[in-house]
Protein backbone atom coordinates (compact mmCIF):
# COMPACT_ATOMS: atom_id res chain seq x y z
CA UNK A 1 0.00 0.00 0.00
CA UNK A 2 1.19 3.57 -0.62
CA UNK A 3 3.06 5.12 2.28
CA UNK A 4 2.22 8.74 3.03
CA UNK A 5 5.34 10.52 4.18
CA UNK A 6 3.77 13.89 4.90
CA UNK A 7 4.33 17.08 2.95
CA UNK A 8 1.66 15.96 0.45
CA UNK A 9 3.92 13.21 -0.84
CA UNK A 10 3.01 9.56 -1.23
CA UNK A 11 5.77 7.09 -2.06
CA UNK A 12 4.92 4.18 -4.36
CA UNK A 13 6.77 0.90 -4.78
CA UNK A 14 7.56 -0.33 -8.31
CA UNK A 15 4.85 -3.03 -8.10
CA UNK A 16 2.16 -0.68 -6.75
CA UNK A 17 -1.28 -1.36 -8.28
CA UNK A 18 -1.62 2.34 -9.10
CA UNK A 19 1.31 1.92 -11.48
CA UNK A 20 0.71 -1.59 -12.80
CA UNK A 21 -3.06 -1.93 -13.24
CA UNK A 22 -5.65 -0.13 -15.30
CA UNK A 23 -5.99 0.86 -18.92
CA UNK A 24 -3.20 3.38 -19.12
CA UNK A 25 -0.30 1.93 -17.12
CA UNK A 26 3.01 3.72 -16.78
CA UNK A 27 4.30 5.94 -19.57
CA UNK A 28 7.82 7.10 -20.27
CA UNK A 29 7.95 10.77 -21.15
CA UNK A 30 10.96 11.16 -23.41
CA UNK A 31 12.66 14.52 -23.59
CA UNK A 32 15.64 15.84 -25.48
CA UNK A 33 18.12 18.50 -24.45
CA UNK A 34 16.34 21.84 -24.29
CA UNK A 35 12.83 20.37 -23.96
CA UNK A 36 10.46 21.89 -21.40
CA UNK A 37 7.96 19.63 -19.64
CA UNK A 38 5.03 21.07 -17.74
CA UNK A 39 3.26 18.62 -15.48
CA UNK A 40 0.11 18.73 -13.38
CA UNK A 41 1.39 17.31 -10.11
CA UNK A 42 -2.04 15.89 -9.26
CA UNK A 43 -1.23 13.19 -11.83
CA UNK A 44 0.79 10.26 -10.48
CA UNK A 45 4.40 10.84 -11.48
CA UNK A 46 7.97 9.91 -10.66
CA UNK A 47 11.46 10.33 -11.99
CA UNK A 48 14.29 7.93 -12.64
CA UNK A 49 17.97 7.79 -13.37
CA UNK A 50 18.93 7.58 -17.05
CA UNK A 51 17.81 4.25 -18.55
CA UNK A 52 21.18 3.72 -20.23
CA UNK A 53 24.39 4.04 -18.29
CA UNK A 54 26.70 6.44 -20.09
CA UNK A 55 29.99 6.45 -18.16
CA UNK A 56 31.17 9.68 -19.80
CA UNK A 57 27.95 11.40 -18.73
CA UNK A 58 27.87 9.86 -15.24
CA UNK A 59 31.46 10.84 -14.47
CA UNK A 60 31.62 14.03 -16.51
CA UNK A 61 31.07 17.60 -15.51
CA UNK A 62 27.84 18.21 -17.45
CA UNK A 63 24.33 18.14 -16.03
CA UNK A 64 22.33 14.96 -16.59
CA UNK A 65 19.19 17.05 -16.16
CA UNK A 66 18.00 20.23 -14.52
CA UNK A 67 14.64 20.29 -12.77
CA UNK A 68 12.67 23.11 -11.19
CA UNK A 69 9.54 22.16 -9.28
CA UNK A 70 7.26 25.19 -9.32
CA UNK A 71 4.10 25.66 -7.32
CA UNK A 72 2.08 28.84 -7.53
CA UNK A 73 -0.62 30.03 -5.17
CA UNK A 74 -2.15 33.49 -4.81
CA UNK A 75 0.32 35.94 -3.24
CA UNK A 76 -2.42 37.03 -0.83
CA UNK A 77 -2.19 33.61 0.85
CA UNK A 78 1.41 34.28 1.90
CA UNK A 79 1.82 36.31 5.07
CA UNK A 80 4.70 38.73 5.43
CA UNK A 81 6.14 36.48 8.17
CA UNK A 82 6.18 33.45 5.86
CA UNK A 83 7.62 35.50 2.99
CA UNK A 84 10.47 36.66 5.24
CA UNK A 85 11.08 33.12 6.53
CA UNK A 86 11.27 31.74 3.01
CA UNK A 87 13.58 34.55 1.82
CA UNK A 88 15.91 33.96 4.80
CA UNK A 89 15.87 30.19 4.16
CA UNK A 90 16.79 30.75 0.50
CA UNK A 91 19.76 32.91 1.51
CA UNK A 92 20.99 30.11 3.80
CA UNK A 93 20.47 27.42 1.13
CA UNK A 94 17.66 25.78 3.11
CA UNK A 95 15.20 23.76 1.05
CA UNK A 96 11.50 24.28 1.79
CA UNK A 97 8.29 22.54 0.74
CA UNK A 98 6.61 23.25 -2.60
CA UNK A 99 3.89 25.33 -0.94
CA UNK A 100 4.89 28.99 -1.46
CA UNK A 101 2.42 30.35 1.10
CA UNK A 102 3.65 28.10 3.93
CA UNK A 103 7.03 27.70 5.58
CA UNK A 104 8.29 24.16 6.12
CA UNK A 105 12.08 23.87 6.20
CA UNK A 106 13.34 20.54 4.88
CA UNK A 107 17.06 20.84 5.60
CA UNK A 108 18.00 23.21 8.39
CA UNK A 109 21.70 22.29 8.21
CA UNK A 110 22.16 23.44 4.63
CA UNK A 111 25.17 25.34 3.37
CA UNK A 112 24.50 28.53 1.45
CA UNK A 113 25.06 28.15 -2.31
CA UNK A 114 28.37 29.41 -3.64
CA UNK A 115 27.07 31.95 -6.14
CA UNK A 116 26.23 35.63 -6.08
CA UNK A 117 23.00 36.98 -7.53
CA UNK A 118 22.33 40.44 -8.86
CA UNK A 119 19.61 42.55 -7.24
CA UNK A 120 17.25 41.77 -10.14
CA UNK A 121 17.91 38.01 -9.86
CA UNK A 122 17.26 38.11 -6.10
CA UNK A 123 13.97 39.94 -6.68
CA UNK A 124 12.90 37.38 -9.30
CA UNK A 125 13.60 34.49 -6.95
CA UNK A 126 12.23 36.24 -3.89
CA UNK A 127 9.88 39.02 -5.02
CA UNK A 128 8.90 39.82 -1.45
CA UNK A 129 12.36 41.41 -1.02
CA UNK A 130 11.55 44.00 -3.69
CA UNK A 131 10.20 47.35 -2.46
CA UNK A 132 6.43 47.55 -2.78
CA UNK A 133 6.01 43.86 -3.61
CA UNK A 134 2.81 43.52 -1.61
CA UNK A 135 1.13 46.36 -3.55
CA UNK A 136 2.25 44.85 -6.86
CA UNK A 137 1.46 41.17 -6.18
CA UNK A 138 -1.34 41.23 -3.60
CA UNK A 139 -4.59 42.82 -4.64
CA UNK A 140 -6.63 44.37 -1.83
Amino acid sequence: APKKSGWDYIGLEANEKTLTEGDSGPRLVSARAGDLLLWDSRTVHCNTLPLEEDQDLLHGDQLVRAVAYICMTPAAWCTEKVANQRAAAFKRGVTTSHWPHEFHAMDIDATAPGFNLTKVQRELLSPQTAPGWRQEYVQA
